[in-house]
């Protein structure tokens, strides 16, 4: 782990796609201890894998990960003389060029549209495994983070119905804001559809 080292900045994407920011607080041999995550991670987190990302500055900003499983939560590892909370992983591949997402995001193809229950929303990206979308000003999705829901998704001439997992809800500029959402696809949608080539 020449690229590591203590206090450096990490992202942890973990299996539900979620991003979280982190630290490392040590590192030797196979095991890596980072600061808990806010909100923390859980024990439902044990034994899963996540990705471990950061960037290294050496040749150009360049990002570097490598997989790993939860091996155990700790509340008080001692680190500068005090206890913080914890995620101890254990190394399970080398380091490898990344990016952060698990799939590439690319610019919406022309025509394509997204419906939730009949509803038009307006797309910002989307890739083979998920996809960020706005709502319309005032309109607000009653289901919660995790929540599964279901869109119908037009390319041209084609159309499908994909169901998708809520990652995160936000609202800008205000509350009166539009509400975005990221959404993680169920299943992964066939790259050819996106595409803008005939």
């Amino acid at each position: 782990m020449n690229e590591l080292e203590i206090n450096c900045a990490v992202d942890i994407v973990l299996d539900t796609g979620a991003i979280k920011g982190s630290f490392i607080l040590d590192a030797k041999d196979e095991t890596v201890v980072l600061l808990q995550t806010f909100p923390p991670l859980d024990r439902s987190f044990l034994n899963k894998h996540i990705l471990i990302t950061y960037v290294t500055h050496d040749k150009g900003s360049e990002r570097y990960g490598f997989s790993a499983e939860v091996a155990e939560l700790q509340e008080g590892y001692e680190t500068k003389g005090r206890g913080v909370p914890a995620v101890i992983a254990k190394r399970m591949s080398g380091e490898k060029k990344c990016e952060l997402r698990m799939y590439p995001r690319i610019n919406p193809p022309t025509p394509c549209k997204v419906f939730l229950d009949g509803e038009e929303l307006r797309i910002v990206d989307i890739s083979a495994g998920g996809i960020h979308l706005i709502q319309k000003p005032g309109k607000r999705l009653s289901e919660g983070i995790n929540d599964e829901i279901t869109l119908d998704i037009e390319v041209r001439s084609s159309s499908m119905r994909v169901n998708a997992r809520i990652l995160r809800k936000w609202i800008i500029k205000g509350m009166d804001g539009p509400e975005h959402l990221a959404l993680k696809f169920l299943e992964e949608i066939p790259l050819y559809t996106l595409s803008d080539s005939p």
